[in-house]
């Protein structure tokens, strides 16, 4: 009894040996149960391990995959996350992936460079306006910790992406946005990015959600671009106020713009109503053309502004001259045609004003100061330095505008007169086409002048070096026959002189051989 007692204790002692075991197989524990009971001996000494699997290259056939590391395979290199003490941007590279590293320049990049470096200056220096764990911004809203992800609630992603681009290039914080805004003054900002402002108010529908947040105690839980809109334009009038500032920043600049490009459109048109020599010119070039037309084309009665350009194409016959070089010459010593560039100024200027984008800026102007009236009658006594700002632009304002409305219409007006003046319509006509033709004519006709005064002055120095050569010539010929004339006279004379001492000589020989036969000779006798 006690060897069964011991031998069915030594049976649960193997047993339990045998579930610790992690790697017997089935079969290993079926023999261990039909071993015989043997007094003393415990199945856990007297069971071998298992042999381990054979080693190859690879997974084997039939069995799971083996843990990464196994068998050769190499591990993917995981990313690695520095903690950082401040929320640093990102920087936008962009990762280039590639197998081997190995032939690149970064096969030599040292991965913990970072740890040499002073990296805490860094994160001063870099880090972002806004950090994650704050309780608190400047704007008094509460901020929530890097782990706390919110998404858009109120608004749109498209809206919300913007309006996050926007909060970063702007230079102050919401709070004092509407501090400056209130006092409708906001001098350190680009007016570009506060027009963009202006676009993202939002909807009456969004402004009861908004409301409807911050009464339950859960605005928190919204966006932080969506809390910056509600910080804005939870203050009333918000909008009208930064259309006003918007209004109040441009207001000089687009008087600057407009008023001197109405003024020159005004007396350019003027000076084509008013110009004698114009008629006069106009009846020259009709006079011409109709001569040439009339025995193809016939006769006409007037022509379009625009064919003031074609009078250059017209050539001499040998081509080296135009129908403008002709005019030129014709009015050169005629006042009456000549002052007419005298006359007709500042064509070009308003040749490249556009009437309908200048009345869309008196609109802007128009509409801008009945805001601000709006928005100074709205305007309560709290605020008194404001209303005063905003009173004494508006005074100002008020005088301006009028007066703009005023060069506005008389530029039409001049405009309307000068284009039916010149037989065109005025409804189908702007600036460029009519300014433009005239003002290009008058260059073109006083570039055929100075033409003509090159080409004049050309042939006056071609007469002068073709006289001075011609009188070079003369002089040339007449010493050559001078020359001639005395190489002959100096011929001649020697001639002579050789002709008279042989004469000479020969009579004297003849007169003593012919005293020779009459009077003997003798020989020493002299007179005495």
């Amino acid at each position: 009894a006690a060897a069964a007692a011991g031998g069915e204790e030594n049976v649960c002692k193997s047993s339990e040996s045998v579930s610790g075991m992690t790697a017997v197989p089935p079969a290993t524990s079926e023999k261990l149960q039909e071993i015989p009971d043997a007094p003393g001996v415990t199945l856990e000494l007297s069971v071998a391990p298992p042999p381990p699997p054979p080693m190859s290259d690879g997974p084997v056939a039939g069995m799971p995959p083996p843990p990464p590391g196994m068998f050769g395979m190499k591990q993917k290199q995981k990313s690695r996350i520095i903690k950082t003490k401040y929320k640093l941007p990102a920087l936008n590279w962009q990762v280039v992936h590639k197998k081997s590293w190995s032939s690149t320049i970064f096969a030599a990049v040292d991965p913990d460079l970072y740890k040499k470096l002073d990296m805490a200056e860094f994160e001063e220096k870099f880090k972002l306006k806004s950090q994650p764990g704050e309780e608190k911004d400047s704007s008094g809203v509460k901020k929530f910790t890097a782990q706390q992800v919110r998404s858009a609630k109120v608004l749109d992603s498209n809206s919300c992406r913007s309006i996050g681009i926007l909060r970063r290039k702007l230079p102050f914080t919401a709070r004092e946005l509407v501090e400056q805004v209130n006092c409708y003054r906001v001098e350190s900002c680009d007016i570009d990015l506060l027009e963009q402002l202006t676009k993202f108010s939002p909807s009456s529908t969004e402004i009861q959600k908004f409301e409807r947040y911050e009464k339950n105690n859960t605005i928190t839980t919204l966006s932080d671009e969506e809390l910056f809109v509600w910080e804005l334009y939870r203050v009333p009038r918000f909008k009208a106020k930064l259309r006003s500032v918007v209004y109040m920043r441009k207001f000089d600049e687009i008087v600057k713009f407009v008023q001197p490009q109405l003024q020159a459109v005004y007396v350019a048109g003027s000076a084509i109503t008013s110009s004698p020599a114009l008629r006069k010119m106009f009846e020259l070039i009709m006079a011409i053309g109709n001569y040439a037309n009339s025995g193809r084309r016939g006769w006409t009665s007037g022509f379009q502004i625009a064919s003031l350009d074609t009078l250059k194409t017209m050539k001499t016959t040998d081509g080296s001259r135009s129908l403008l070089n002709y005019m030129a010459e014709f009015i050169d010593d005629r006042s009456e045609y000549n002052s007419i560039f005298n006359e007709l100024v500042g064509l070009e200027r308003a040749s490249q004003v556009v009437l309908s984008q200048m009345s869309g800026e008196l609109a802007q102007l128009v509409n801008g100061l009945t805001l601000l009236r709006a928005e100074d009658k709205k305007a309560n006594d709290k605020g008194s330095t404001s209303r005063e700002e905003l009173s004494m632009f508006l005074e100002n304002a008020k005088q301006v505008v009028p007066d703009i409305e005023r060069t506005c219409k008389r530029a039409h007006e001049a405009f309307q007169e000068a284009a039916e003046y010149l037989g065109e319509v005025f409804k189908s006509q702007t600036p460029a086409e009519v300014f433009g033709p005239l003002s290009r004519f008058l260059r073109n006709l006083r570039d055929a002048g100075k033409e003509n005064e090159a080409a004049k002055k050309s042939a006056e120095v071609a007469v002068k070096k073709a006289a001075l050569t011609a009188s070079k010539q003369l002089a040339t010929d007449k010493h050559k026959r001078m020359a001639d004339q005395l190489n002959d006279l100096l011929k001649k004379g020697n001639q002579t002189v050789a002709a008279t001492r042989q004469g000479a000589t020969s009579g004297f020989m003849d007169d003593m051989i012919n005293a020779s036969k009459v009077v003997a000779f003798r020989a020493g006798v002299s007179g005495r």
